[in-house]
C-alpha cells in the first residue's frame, strides 16, 4: 500500500471517529438531560413529602384521617426513596456515557495528530525532493555556461 492510499484509510478512519465522538457526545448529552429530569423530579417528590409531614400533625380529632394521612406520607418516602435510587441510577448511566465520550474524544483527537504528523511529513519530503529538482537544475546549467575569458 503506497503512502496515498494510506493516508486515505487513516482519513476513512478519522471520519468514522469523529462520527463516533459525535455519537458519543450527543448520548451524553441526552443522559444529562435525563438526569436533570430525574433529579427535579426527586427535588418535586422530597418537597411534597416534607410539606404533607409538616402540615399534616395530628392536633386529636378523626383517627382514620392520621391513619390516611400517615399512608399517604409513607407512600410518599417510598417514592422518595425509589426516586432517589433512580437518580443514582441515571448518574451511573451518565458518568459511563461521559468515559464513553471521552475515550472517543481521545481516540480521534490521536488519530487526527496523526493525520497532522503525516501530511507535515509528506509536505518536508515533497519540499526536499523540490529542491533537489531546483538543486540539479541549476547544477545542470552551470555545466552549460560558457566561461567568459
Amino acid at each position: 500500500m503506497s503512502g496515498s492510499d494510506d493516508q486515505g484509510g487513516l482519513e476513512a478512519v478519522a471520519r468514522l471517529k469523529a462520527e463516533a465522538e459525535r455519537s458519543a457526545a450527543l448520548a451524553l448529552a441526552a443522559a444529562e438531560r435525563k438526569l436533570a429530569e430525574e433529579e427535579a423530579r426527586l427535588t418535586s417528590l422530597r418537597e411534597m413529602a416534607e410539606q404533607y409531614a409538616s402540615r399534616w400533625s395530628f392536633t386529636g380529632g378523626d383517627l382514620q384521617r392520621l391513619r390516611d394521612t400517615r399512608s399517604f406520607i409513607a407512600q410518599l418516602q417510598a417514592g422518595v426513596q425509589a426516586q432517589t435510587a433512580a437518580v443514582e441510577q441515571q448518574r451511573r448511566i451518565t458518568e459511563a456515557a461521559r468515559a464513553h465520550w471521552v475515550a472517543a474524544r481521545l481516540q480521534r483527537e490521536a488519530l487526527d495528530k496523526v493525520l497532522e504528523e503525516r501530511a507535515a511529513a509528506e509536505s518536508r519530503l515533497a519540499e526536499r525532493r523540490e529542491q533537489r529538482l531546483v538543486d540539479d537544475r541549476s547544477a545542470q546549467a552551470s555545466r552549460f555556461v560558457p566561461a567568459h575569458d
